[in-house]
Formats: C-alpha cells, sequence, structure tokens
C-alpha cells in the first residue's frame, strides 16, 4: 500500500493482472472448498473445525487479493479516470469479495451458497441499470481536470446524453472546451 508503481510496470498491466489474478483464485477456491467440503466424510468435530479454519484462511487471504485489486484499479482510475470498463470492473471485484464473505458462512454455518450470491448478483445488476454510470464518468472525470495535466476528453466527448448534466457544468467551469463540448453535443 505504499502507492508506487513496480519498476517496470504500467498501470494497465498491474490492474489487469490484480483483476485477473482475482478472477482466477476466486473460480478456483469456490470449486475447491465446495467440491472439498461436500465430498469429505468427517468423523470428529475437531477435524471438521480444523478444515473449516484451513478453508477459511483460504478464503480470506483471497478476500485480501480482492481488495489488492481494487487497490490496483483505484490507482489505474486515479491516474487515467474513469471509463464504462474500469467502472463495472470495481463493481464486479466488490461482487467476488461479496461472494466470498458469504463463502465463509458456507462454510461455517453450511448455509446455501447460490441463493444470496444470484440475490446479490441480481441486486448489483439492476442497481447498474438505475445507475447513471456515464454521468458518474463524466462527474469524476471533470474533477480529475483539475487534479491531473492530462484527462482523456475524447472519451468524455463518446459518452451518451446521460452525462449532459455533468458535461454542461464542466463546460459552465471552463474545465471543458467549446471543442470537446461541441465534439460530443454533435455525436449525440
Amino acid at each position: 500500500l505504499n502507492k508506487e508503481l513496480p519498476i517496470g510496470v504500467t498501470f494497465s498491466d498491474y490492474a489487469r493482472s490484480g483483476f485477473f489474478q482475482l478472477v482466477f483464485l476466486v473460480v478456483v477456491n469456490l470449486i475447491m472448498i465446495i467440491s472439498i467440503k461436500l465430498k469429505t466424510i468427517i468423523n470428529s468435530s475437531m477435524a471438521n473445525k480444523t478444515l473449516n479454519i484451513l478453508y477459511s484462511i483460504v478464503t480470506v487471504l483471497t478476500i485480501n487479493m480482492g481488495v489488492a485489486a481494487i487497490y490496483k484499479m483505484n490507482l489505474y482510475i486515479g491516474e487515467f479516470g474513469y471509463t464504462r470498463l474500469r467502472v463495472l470492473v470495481q463493481v464486479f471485484t466488490v461482487f467476488l469479495c461479496i461472494s466470498l464473505l458469504f463463502l465463509l458462512l458456507f462454510i461455517w454455518k453450511e448455509k446455501n451458497l447460490f441463493k444470496p450470491i444470484a440475490i446479490i448478483a441480481m441486486v448489483i445488476y439492476l442497481g447498474l441499470n438505475y445507475f447513471n454510470i456515464d454521468n458518474f464518468i463524466a462527474k469524476e472525470n471533470i474533477k480529475l481536470i483539475n487534479q491531473r495535466e492530462e484527462i482523456d476528453l475524447g472519451y468524455l466527448s463518446r459518452l451518451s446524453l446521460d452525462a449532459k448534466n455533468s458535461i454542461d457544468e464542466g463546460r459552465k467551469n471552463g474545465l471543458i472546451s467549446s471543442e470537446y463540448y461541441n465534439m460530443w453535443a454533435n455525436k449525440r
């Protein structure tokens, strides 16, 4: 958490590697832990407790990877701004971490794992459909204009009409030039 990029690594490589490592590890851990837990016959409570502790350690370490992936993506966003893909990756990473918390519940309480994860997935999906992603992206990237010398205004010009309020506000405040504003308005 030193906020420094490793030497010889680009921001995009750093963020992508964290995300794909996490997705791979979550899938492997879910399959492994569920399979072992369902297929193993345990004769003593001590053995059950020991296995649950081991499953929990693996799960907590994977949650730690999720936090690291979110952190890496935040570094990337802080440097280059928001895009739809970056927002969706963040949301999916949070979903994976929530799924891992439910895995802990499955490990210790032997509760159904599929139903709560499916409900969380549906809530997140519906929330994303009602959340104005383009306006959020425009608003946050316009905030970054004050902190960064370079922001991808060309990307802002590709956003939908959902971003109109933020782009109008950016133009009024002089953060978006008339050239980019007109480019955005003409594409709409």
